[in-house]
């Protein structure tokens, strides 16, 4: 298998991946659709799983490696611009501080 060969198949399954990416992110918002429990899945149980995985544990140390990594690329390697990481960085600080801020606006 040739080098181009190579090269081809680690894109196409870089590709890929971002499917079954999500296709995983899918069931973590839906475990009882995921276990088959039972229970009835709404709208809000559903946004409120969400809220509850991007700020859990789990949120944590997926924003404290997304920021490493954001930090390495923008000021070591120069790969990415300081506007898109600024962008990131605001990212990461809304989903944080997004409670904290709806209740300051009175919700």
């Amino acid at each position: 298998m040739g080098v181009n060969r190579v090269i081809v198949c680690l894109k196409q399954l870089r590709e890929n991946m971002n499917c079954r990416c999500w296709s995983v992110v899918a069931l973590l918002l839906m475990p009882s659709a995921a276990f088959a429990s039972g229970g009835s899945i709404t709208p809000a149980k559903i946004f409120q799983d969400l809220i509850n995985l991007l700020t859990g544990t789990l949120g944590h140390v997926v924003a404290v490696a997304a920021i490493v990594f954001i930090g390495y690329q923008t000021l070591h390697a120069g790969k990415m611009s300081k506007e898109k990481a600024t962008g990131y960085l605001l990212g990461v600080g809304l989903i944080f501080g997004g409670p904290i801020i709806f209740q300051q606006l009175g919700g």
